[in-house]
């Protein structure tokens, strides 16, 4: 929502699949699949479908929720969400339009529940933003999930932190500069935990002991406590 409350931006999901549903008599794709703009009222106002998504049997909606974010002084909103066939688009909010500013190739395209669901962390006042991801390649290397930096005007990797594991809740910042992340689904071999990064950098400061448990949830920084809950282990609460 803008700060106004003028506007909503929200992600749909996926169009019906007969395979799957029952699908009203002469259902049609619609809005799905799409980034979608609403007046304050929720009237729709446009919709934008990522290119190549829809009528193919795959499940490449856009699972996270949009992130309204800026580009630099005196520059208009944008907008931007991660689709589930791997790729981060980030557009101009209002109008949509009929292409992306950028998009950005942070993970493998949805084929199990190792997807890309999670949404972009907008540091406002900074001018900083990170998004998470699942399976990736950085520098040559395959990793089970990440954290980058990217440029908001470009979608340039500032920097890209692998992990053992996917990133599927949404990390956090808190106001020292410090990025919380959960990881769920593993390639074979690696234990899913959470990690403490250093946003400026990159750099793994520190990993969680969360029993190698799951963390499908978004970590909570709160006061000064980290909370992170897990599928297996219950909820951590961390403290300084």
């Amino acid at each position: 929502m803008s700060a106004s409350g003028s506007d909503v931006w929200v992600s749909t999901g996926n169009e019906c699949d007969p395979t799957v549903n029952t699908c009203p008599p002469g259902d049609k794709i619609g809005h799905s699949l799409s980034i979608a703009h609403l007046s304050g009222s929720l009237k729709l106002l446009q919709a934008w479908r990522a290119p190549g998504t829809a009528g193919h049997g795959h499940d490449w909606d856009f699972g996270s929720s949009p992130t309204l974010f800026g580009s630099g002084t005196g520059t208009p909103p944008r907008i931007g969400a991660c689709d589930k066939d791997g790729r981060y688009y980030a557009l101009a909010a209002n109008p949509l339009g009929g292409a992306p500013i950028w998009t950005d190739r942070v993970g493998a395209p949805s084929a199990n529940i190792s997807i890309r669901i999670d949404s972009a962390v907008w540091d406002g006042p900074a001018g900083h933003m990170f998004i998470g991801g699942n399976t990736t390649t950085i520098r040559g290397a395959s990793h089970g999930g990440s954290v980058r930096e990217v440029d908001p005007a470009t979608g340039g990797y500032l920097w890209q932190a692998g992990l053992p594991c996917a990133v599927l809740g949404t990390p956090t910042l808190d106001s020292s500069g410090v990025l919380a992340a959960g990881t769920y689904t593993c390639p074979t071999g690696a234990t899913p935990g959470a990690y403490l990064i250093n946003a400026a950098t990159g750099a793994i400061l520190h990993p969680l002991p969360v029993s190698a448990s799951p963390v499908f949830a978004q970590p909570v920084f709160a006061q000064d406590s980290l909370f992170v809950a897990t599928t297996t282990s219950g909820l951590y609460d961390f403290a300084p």
